[in-house]
């Protein structure tokens, strides 16, 4: 059964890109539990996907990956995971940056112009946009991490973008056993 954006037209290219996106992705995490493999492979795929978009703005993604929360040693701190693109930062506070804002508020961040973003943190200085969403596994548990996704665009990021990118983290959440 094809996947079905609420509010968006089957029809538009955009929308197409993600389906097929998703597509892929749920044939990579198929019978693969474990989370660094399956966020590995989740980066890569989104990564060069978006080179090859219909949507030029995503032709100028410059990095997709994940910063991941480690309870046990520091239960403030989003250290990196796997990504695709320049070297990136090591850590981010909860509540400092575009991602460590997603895990502390819980909603997607979508920043049309990251100069103007008076909380962001430069990692790449081509990065103009950015767009991230948090990890939470299943209701009522614990938020494991973020994805995010840097473009050398200013708005790079829209509402297709979070609503598509909303249901590959739910489909990466519900893929990986979370035993970090």
């Amino acid at each position: 059964m094809p996947l079905v954006f609420p509010g968006l037209l089957e029809e538009q290219p955009k929308a197409e890109f993600y389906v097929d996106v998703l597509d892929q992705a749920a044939a990579v995490l198929k019978d693969q539990r474990n989370w660094c493999t399956n966020l590995a492979n989740v980066a890569a795929l989104l990564y060069h996907s978006f080179q090859e978009s219909p949507d030029p703005k995503h032709q100028k993604v410059n990095w997709v990956g994940f910063y991941l929360l480690n309870d046990r040693q520091t239960p403030d701190t989003l250290w990196l995971g796997p990504f695709q693109g320049k070297i990136a930062c090591t850590s981010i506070k909860v509540g400092q940056g575009v991602c460590g804002t997603a895990v502390a508020t819980l909603t997607p961040q979508v920043v049309d112009d990251v100069h103007e973003c008076s909380h962001y943190i430069t990692c790449d200085p081509n990065s103009r946009s950015e767009i991230a969403l948090p990890l939470t596994p299943e209701v009522g548990k614990p938020l494991v991490g973020v994805l995010a996704v840097d473009c050398t665009e200013a708005t790079g990021f829209d509402e297709t973008d979070n609503i598509a990118l909303d249901a590959l983290v739910e489909l990466v959440c519900e893929a990986c056993d979370w035993n970090f």
